[in-house]
């Protein structure tokens, strides 16, 4: 009985020895050194897939580089094999890396040395970048502003993050939205960091506006909290876990520096596969995705969720329910119908009218012709209008939408590309058109004295009260060194006037910039950063003194060097 029972152990361990050398490689994965951690799944290019991911060493802990064998990657999405487009592996100049840097400027931030730590950390971020590697710079106050738009440039963002310097007030859900729609034009890997050290105090966006524009636009946001002071930590934490991205508590500004070094360390030790889905079709389902790497010794998995709607003809127990509502819909209507009919007292008496008779006016159609219809022509520049006084300028004078010129206007004021210049000649004010996209017409006599407007042809002479109009912009001269440029408020929601890429440039202001977000059709609420400017709400009003105003039909602003707005 014992030999039998030795023979049967023997059997049984030999029998398990063999099923584990049999087991398929999901099995074998199991004892591999590496796990695989997935940071995103981008959707952006549906049909096509892309996962992110970092290597790690079960043992450490760490991420860790190791060369793949592209013939050994393999996609399984659903259970399904995906056709793989491409393998990006860490270091190669083939990968893109775009990061929006949204920082706090508000006034606690000059407190504890911490700008000149938040600097020091944008600095070393920026100097990390590589190859194909994108970054913006938004800052916060009592506005968002955009300091630079994204570059590969390290030299124009460092300059920018330089000029970093503590104001008043703290918007940062705007920024945030701001930053989300500039990203989400970017290409490749995106990431949105935003550091503050206080609570939002200004703006008309919320966290849920801010939630919902990343998330619809696949943008993964990383907060940072410094400090101590008024930190909303569970606001931070929940903006970077419904984002995808992750909330970073610090309580030392000197740690900043060690920190965005990790940050930027983990997007560059990123791998990544794009494939193409092998199940296209809008079902709206979310499908397991699974990674086998070398032969399938390293592995891992996520989750990939469909953009769009549902196609019935994938899952027929959605198909079914919706089949019936949609059947009662249709028929709801007959039944109302029916069900009118049945409580109508026949006996209800009916009521008589007298024919209709029509108004004597005067017009027998078997005599008279019809009147001809009224033609009413199209009304230009209707709605209020913001006008800005420039003074103190200095000619030659170069107006357009280049960021060179003397007066950088945006193209969405202009609704087309600008490039003019304002000369003397002769003694004569003389306007010449370098290459406009769009018509530009002149009114050399002005509105005030009956001119008519005419094509501007290359160049045309000047005079006091002289306007030229293009698209929603109108320029009135007033003097060699004085113009008044004007256009239709009403037409946007916000308009910012500053440094480029302002849509109006600000020269009263040094490091400024003043915004107009209309509020109805006859008020906008005017907030200027980081200054004052004298308002006065109505004519005959007294001027006061203040960084935050409702402009109403008559209102004016006048700024220190003596730009002068109203709004009429």
């Amino acid at each position: 009985m014992l030999n039998l029972l030795s023979k049967f152990t023997i059997i049984l361990w030999v029998g398990v020895w063999l099923a584990l050398l049999l087991l398929p490689s999901e099995v074998n994965a199991q004892s591999s050194g590496y796990d695989i951690e997935i940071t995103t799944i981008s959707i952006k290019q549906w049909p096509q897939v892309t996962v992110y991911f970092h290597i790690k060493n079960k043992q450490t802990g760490q991420r860790e580089n190791i060369p793949l064998d592209t013939t050994k990657v393999k996609i399984l999405e659903d259970g399904k094999d995906a056709k793989i487009i491409r393998v990006t592996q860490p270091g190669q100049s083939t990968s893109e890396v775009s990061v929006m840097l949204v920082m706090d400027s508000s006034g606690s931030m000059g407190e504890s040395g911490k700008m000149a730590s938040v600097i020091e950390a944008a600095t070393l971020f920026v100097n990390l970048m590589q190859g194909n590697d994108r970054s913006a710079l938004i800052s916060f106050s009592d506005q968002a502003s955009l300091l630079q738009s994204f570059t590969s440039d390290k030299t124009a963002l460092l300059s920018k993050i330089n000029r970093l310097s503590p104001g008043n007030g703290t918007n940062m859900f705007d920024a945030i939205k701001m930053g989300v729609e500039l990203l989400s034009k970017e290409s490749g890997r995106q990431l949105l960091i935003v550091l503050t050290d206080g609570v939002t105090s200004s703006g008309f966006s919320s966290a849920s506006d801010v939630i919902n524009a990343a998330k619809k636009n696949q943008i993964q946001i990383y907060t940072v909290g410094v400090g101590n002071g008024n930190l909303d930590e569970n606001l931070l934490t929940d903006l970077a876990n419904q984002t995808g991205g992750s909330y970073h508590p610090v309580r030392q500004a000197d740690e900043l520096s060690k920190l965005y070094t990790g940050i930027s360390q983990g997007l560059h030790d990123e791998y990544s596969i794009t494939y193409e889905t092998p199940r296209s079709l809008n079902d709206g389902t979310t499908r397991p995705v699974a990674i086998n790497l070398e032969g399938g010794s390293i592995q891992g998995g996520g989750k990939v969720s469909e953009p769009n709607f549902i196609n019935f003809q994938n899952n027929i127990l959605v198909f079914i329910p919706l089949l019936l509502l949609l059947l009662l819909m249709l028929l709801l209507p007959n039944l109302r119908r029916s069900r009118t009919r049945v409580m109508v007292q026949p006996s209800t008496p009916e009521i008589s009218q007298p024919p209709y008779q029509p108004q004597n006016t005067g017009y027998r159609p078997d005599i008279q012709p019809p009147p001809p219809p009224v033609v009413v022509p199209p009304l230009q520049n209707v709605g209020l209008r913001l006008k800005i006084e420039y003074r103190n300028l200095s000619l030659p004078l170069k107006i357009g939408t280049n960021p060179e010129t003397n007066l950088p206007l945006s193209s969405q004021l202009v609704e087309g590309n600008l490039n003019l210049l304002l000369e003397m000649q002769n003694g004569r004010a003389v306007i010449q058109d370098l290459g406009t996209s769009i018509p530009v017409e002149l009114n050399y006599k002005g509105s005030g004295n009956n001119g008519v407007f005419v094509a501007l042809r290359q160049s045309g002479a000047l005079q006091p009260g002289s306007q030229i109009r293009v698209g929603n912009l109108q320029i009135q001269y007033n003097a060699p060194n004085s113009l008044e440029l004007s256009a239709n408020a009403t037409a946007f929601n916000q308009l910012l006037l500053g440094a480029w890429p302002s849509d109006l440039p600000l020269r009263g202001v040094a490091n400024s910039q003043l915004a107009l977000n209309k509020l109805d059709a006859t008020s906008f609420e005017v907030k200027l950063s980081g200054s004052s400017f004298q308002f006065r709400m109505l004519p005959g009003r007294p001027l006061i003194t203040t960084a935050q105003a409702r402009m109403i039909p008559g209102s004016e602003i006048i700024l220190a060097t003596g730009e002068l707005l109203k709004l009429e």
